[in-house]
């Protein structure tokens, strides 16, 4: 089944699933680089010059660190968790387009549910590829995060 085809179907519910997707695809990429960037760049010495004297000022710091870096992370959650449903939505589209075609043709030959099923089985492949990069991500970058915040309290405690 070629992707693309599904677009020159003229089937706008199914279009509009797939459209859907792609953004999803593309905004959780968009965050993955962003991420792995920001990553690259941190330095755990700046911000050492914060006066952290108590505990409570330690933690307001470390917190807002932690926030400032997991922008954006919850698009891939969001992503992860929804974009199978999505995909699932047009899943099911393709089998109902499949039924309607055969009730029309009276018949359940091969070129009657071939295109929609092609159709919904791509719908479901292609959540699927958008959706377990993110949760894998989301994973990775949030453990990631973990880490340098717990070092960064590390350096700052020891620094005191």
């Amino acid at each position: 089944m070629n992707l693309f085809a599904v677009f020159t179907t003229g089937d706008y519910l199914l279009i509009g699933i797939f459209g859907v997707m792609l953004l999803f695809s593309v905004f959780n990429w968009a965050v993955v680089i962003s991420k792995f960037i920001l990553l690259k760049k941190i330095n755990l010495n700046e911000g050492n010059e914060v006066d952290v004297s108590s505990c409570e000022k330690l933690d307001s710091f470390l917190s807002l660190f932690q926030n400032s870096l997991e922008k954006g992370l919850g698009t891939l959650a969001t992503s992860a968790s929804m974009v199978p449903f999505i995909g699932l939505l047009g899943t099911v589209i393709g089998i109902a387009k499949a039924l309607r075609d055969i009730s029309v043709q009276g018949s359940a030959n091969i070129t009657v549910v071939a295109g929609p099923i092609g159709e919904a089985l791509s719908s479901t492949a292609f959540g699927l590829f958008v959706a377990i990069p993110a949760g894998i991500f989301y994973n990775y970058f949030s453990n990631k995060i973990n880490d340098i915040v717990l070092l960064k309290r590390h350096i700052l405690i020891n620094k005191k």
